[in-house]
């Protein structure tokens, strides 16, 4: 039972060692999503109950991440909207299309490309320490003695 417990504080051990560079690739994706939804205009929900009393660029961080865990929000882009409405040129139109095409870029970088790659740094880091069980295993009980 010893055996298993110290594999599996192994494991953990070695994932987060591991993991470190899916965060860093993780936070500059989350940043880059943060400045492209501010620079395009995108609205968030304040009116919501999930970003109570909270900085207009901390709202967009929050937003960012729950969207690249999987808890995914339409944008919202009533700027451009009205912009279209009182008559202006082309590009609110245009605006629209973009936003919706960045989201969906965005959700496609999030959700299959890094998660594939956070499944493959885990999938690894279990391997490795699969693969070490029988020194593991010796060398605790070689401590022991």
């Amino acid at each position: 039972m010893l055996d298993k417990f110290c594999q599996l504080l192994k494991l953990v051990e070695s994932t987060v060692k591991d993991i470190r560079h899916f965060i860093v690739l993780w936070a500059f994706v989350i940043c880059a999503t943060m400045i492209l939804y501010v620079m395009l205009g995108m609205q968030i929900h304040f009116e919501d109950i999930y970003y109570p009393g909270i900085h207009y660029y901390w709202a967009f961080v929050a937003f960012a991440i729950r969207s690249s865990i999987g808890d995914i929000q339409p944008p919202r882009y009533t700027f451009w909207l009205s912009a279209r409405e009182q008559g202006h040129s082309y590009i609110p139109f245009l605006m629209v299309y973009f936003i919706w095409l960045i989201w969906f870029c965005t959700q496609f970088i999030n959700l299959v490309i890094l998660l594939n790659f956070l499944i493959a740094v885990i999938s690894q880091s279990y391997e490795d320490i699969m693969s070490r069980e029988i020194f593991t295993r010796y060398s605790l009980r070689s401590h022991m003695n």
